[in-house]
């Protein structure tokens, strides 16, 4: 830093250090918690138990509920292992047979159970052809825990394997094909209305007709062994069977071509026996079928291996029969994902009235969900997009256009199929689609979308015989419903509660309360209570109406005046409470920073600035430490030295700010004066002085010597707080006294930009030299240049920053006239320091001759950004960039001048 220089005579300078120790809070901050969901009954798996879909379906619940659902009856719910419905005396009476642990049942509905047997593991049912599932018809097998099978019922015929042919209402062992009891039996499989298998650890067994083979024979019915149709396995436990589509009575109506048009029945059951880990079926499920074909598969005894590149879990088979005048066309088409790949075979996706069959492609990857309605169209769900593909009869597919041999996105006329989470085609023609938010759009053609009045969480599809489905839905109320076209219903007599398996129920924040209280500045504090609920993430509060919202910690404090409209809110995840609101009116008490402020109006006489103009407060002083009395106007006090406090109170009494001054009562006349009228070659012998200072001998004849001014360095001052200043300037008969700042420490907040140093600093000036000239009093100070401090990116305290001059601003008051001439010589008013000196008070040619006290009040405004000086080799700082404000110590170079003349 460059020394100052000055042509004034009587140059008189000081240096001052002055050291900023910043401090700043640590805040820590915590995580909220996350809700979890609870147990929830759920679907499990649906299953067909009857020869008609429409009734015999099971939902089969997590709890172990089976409730079982048809179209005559209410559903029917009952704790049971397995279940097996019927209908007693046609369809006029519904009942159930099944199995509890190891005890068998039957009961008539809103009649009493009836005990079949103790020790059953399993048991199967044989209906005999009987369409409607007379319990009178059928014929029973139950598989004892001992590894015997026993079966009663129908057996006229006989279909009980017992030896003989007739009826029996009591439990009966079945003999092996050697006319023994059947013994070591591990499973039972229901193979068509008319027959099961029977399987041990090494062979099959047949019960009724298939593969070519009976065991209705009489008068010595038994099992037929079918051992020699299966690949060998030595464990019933690597022996399986399940139906395609889960349906065990796969019959459709197919219409052959010719005269007459007459509809015929096609049983197109399908079988997948799974063994030793390989499956195979006994229909090929890669050639067309003709409508004509009304074969059973199950008068074939060769299985047809399956690839094994095919999730079997995942197929899914449609079947319809296709009718245009005297054209007859059997739609068959395959889907299966397998790894999110979805591949489609069977008939043409674009053409009509055509048997080519087409092999298995890959239509798209990534694919979650595929469904359809058996017209030939199929519909898929991929990121949340629905896709389709086919035929497009009608539009069906959801735009116009003809058929689609590739892929098509389906949005709805105004782009509202968007994050789509299930999706689901009925028999009935329609077309559903679950979105994230729980809404459901439904179409059944490119001109026709609707949104469904209820939300719901998940679909179920109840397979039909030909692998179309009924819609099903839940709830977000946990209901399930039957969708149908823009409606929905619930199920006939009652469902129980049930929710998706990866169901969370959502979280339900309560509506925040508040207490609203006046704090002693007349701020209303508002103190939010958000509740006890766990799952709580996030509390915020708004005091704009809810434009912009700021976390809660603490009670709310509002400190600007006027309407304000607070709003508070909670939150987990995308969760949010209600909002609360509260309207009130603020009028807050506010009192400017450094106030209130006593003034010294000189002669002893003070007045007090408040600094707020708010009526409800209440201004007092006092002297000495004497009583407090209200302040109404300038006060006067006694000759000496007096210490004057100020405070500020509401209208409780409450003590808002304080202030405090010391000030000089009026001054003596002293026993040796200088003349009014000063005399150039003559000076007073005694310099008259308010406080005990030096005497000044003026030496006319000879020039001060000009103090040099050093240069900066690093060890000057210290930390606020540590040290008073006061120096005196002596020349002759000129000099000047400064009753230096008293460095109180001064700590830096976030808070408040504004530091008062010090309110009661002031210079004593005299010029007793006679001569008349006049003098001016100035101060330049310096940029307040840090000590080093943390280099963020070296890691070590090599970097030095500094706050610009201009952070520090001065107030001057009038000056008092302790002796000579009585007169104001301060420049009033505000002045921001700069790189130029700033004058504090000045006396024009034979003015200010005499004693003066000169009050001034320093303002240091904190910056949030300071300027690099430097950094050490390798830092990511540079000389003259900005950085954020740094905790350290920060010194200035303060350079007082007291010069002669004007």
């Amino acid at each position: 830093m460059n020394k100052s220089k000055s042509n004034k005579k009587g140059l008189r300078s000081l240096y001052v250090a002055l050291s900023l120790v910043l401090l700043f809070p640590i805040l820590l901050s915590g995580n909220g918690n996350n809700a979890e969901g609870a147990a929830f009954t759920t679907i499990d798996s649906i299953t067909y138990d009857h020869n008609d879909t429409t009734y015999g379906t099971v939902f089969n619940l997590s709890d172990g509920t089976k409730v079982l659902q048809n179209y005559i009856y209410p559903v029917q719910s009952i704790t049971a292992d397995k279940v097996r419905m019927y209908f007693e005396n046609y369809d006029t009476e519904a009942g159930k047979v099944y199995l509890q642990g190891t005890t068998m049942y039957s009961q008539l509905k809103g009649k009493s159970v009836v005990k079949l047997l103790d020790q059953v593991s399993d048991f199967q049912v044989i209906e005999n052809g009987y369409s409607w599932s007379m319990a009178t018809s059928y014929s029973y097998f139950a598989l004892k825990t001992d590894g015997t099978v026993w079966s009663w019922g129908k057996g006229t015929s006989g279909q009980l394997a017992i030896g003989g042919a007739a009826d029996k209402s009591i439990p009966t062992e079945v003999l092996d094909p050697s006319g023994a009891e059947l013994s070591g039996v591990k499973k039972l499989f229901y193979l068509s209305d008319s027959s099961i298998l029977i399987v041990k650890d090494n062979a099959v067994y047949l019960v009724g007709e298939a593969f070519g083979k009976s065991s209705f024979t009489t008068p010595t019915s038994k099992v037929v062994d079918v051992t020699s149709i299966f690949p060998a396995f030595s464990s019933a436990d690597n022996f399986d069977m399940k139906f395609l589509n889960g349906q065990n009575h796969a019959v459709i109506n197919t219409r052959p071509s010719g005269t007459g048009y007459s509809d015929i029945k096609a049983n197109v059951s399908s079988r997948i026996f799974t063994i030793n880990g390989s499956s195979y079926t006994l229909s090929n499920w890669f050639t067309y079928r003709y409508p004509t074909d009304i074969s059973n598969e199950l008068t074939s005894n060769t299985l047809i291996p399956l690839p094994s590149n095919i999730n079997l879990s995942n197929v899914h088979r449609y079947m319809s029969p296709w009718r245009h005048g005297a054209s007859d066309y059997l739609l068959q088409g395959y889907v299966s994902i397998q790894n999110g790949d979805l591949s489609y075979w069977g008939t043409s996706l674009s053409e009509f009235y055509t048997s080519v069959f087409s092999p298995m492609n890959v239509i798209d990857t990534g694919v979650t969900t595929v469904t359809s309605d058996s017209s030939g169209t199929f519909w898929y769900l991929k990121n949340g997009k629905v896709y389709a593909v086919g035929l497009n009869y009608l539009d069906r597919a959801g735009v116009s256009g003809g058929s689609l041999a590739t892929p098509v996105r389906i949005t709805g006329p105004v782009n509202q199929i968007v994050n789509i989470t299930d999706l689901a085609a009925s028999a009935e023609g329609y077309t559903y689609a679950l979105a994230a938010d729980h809404t459901v759009t439904g179409f059944n053609k490119a001109s026709y979308f609707f949104t469904m009045q209820k939300k719901f969480l998940k679909f179920y599809s109840v397979t039909t015989r030909n692998g179309a489905a009924y819609v099903y839905g839940i709830t977000e109320d946990g209901v399930l419903e039957k969708l149908n076209g823009n409606s929905s219903y619930p199920v006939d007599g009652g469902f129980p509660t049930v929710y998706p398996p990866d169901y969370v129920a959502p979280i339900v924040l309560d509506l925040p309360t508040n207490t609203v209280a006046l704090d002693k500045f007349n701020r209303h504090v508002i103190t939010v209570n958000y509740g006890s609920s766990t799952d709580i993430q996030t509390r915020e509060y708004s005091v704009d109406g809810g434009t912009t919202w700021q976390n809660y910690t603490a009670p709310v404090v509002l400190s600007q005046p006027g309407a304000i409209s607070f709003k508070a809110r909670s939150g987990a995840g995308a969760t949010s409470s209600p909002i609360m609101s509260l309207d009130v009116t603020n009028d807050p008490i506010v009192i400017a920073a450094g106030y209130p402020k006593v003034i010294d109006k000189g002669n002893g006489t003070y007045t007090v600035e408040s600094g707020t103009t708010h009526t409800s407060v209440k201004v007092q002083v006092r002297n000495d430490n004497g009583a407090w009395s209200d302040y109404t106007g300038p006060v006067t006090l006694s000759q000496g030295s007096h210490v004057v406090d100020t405070r500020i109170l509401n209208q409780s009494g409450e003590e808002l700010a304080t202030g405090q001054a010391s000030i000089n009562g009026p001054t003596p006349i002293p026993t040796v004066a200088p003349t009014a009228t000063p005399v150039p070659t003559v000076a007073p012998t005694v310099a008259p002085t308010p406080t005990a200072t030096p005497t000044a001998i003026p030496v006319p004849t000879v020039a001060p010597t000009v103090t040099p001014q050093p240069t900066i360095d690093p060890g000057w001052g210290s930390p606020i707080g540590s040290e008073d200043i006061s120096f005196t300037v002596l020349g002759g008969g000129f000099n000047a006294q400064f009753n230096g700042l008293l460095l109180d420490t001064v700590t830096i907040g976030t808070t408040n930009q504004y530091q008062v140093l010090n309110s009661v600093t002031n210079s004593i000036i005299e010029d007793s030299r006679g001569t008349g000239a006049g003098w001016n009093y100035s101060l330049k100070i310096t940029d307040f240049i840090s000590d080093p401090v943390v280099d963020n990116s070296l890691g070590t305290n090599s970097l030095v920053v500094k706050m610009p001059s201009t952070v520090l601003s001065v107030d001057v008051k009038d000056t008092t006239t302790l002796v000579g001439q009585n007169m104001n010589l301060g420049l009033n008013g505000s002045y921001v320091f700069n790189a130029e000196p700033v004058v504090l008070a000045k006396a024009e040619a034979f003015q200010g001759m005499g004693q003066y006290q000169l009050p001034m009040s320093y303002m240091l405004r904190v910056p949030d950004k300071v300027e690099v000086v430097s950094a050490g080799d390798g830092s990511a700082y540079q000389a003259g960039a900005k950085t954020g404000l740094r905790v350290g110590t920060y010194r200035s170079q303060f350079t007082f001048t007291l010069a002669s003349g004007i």
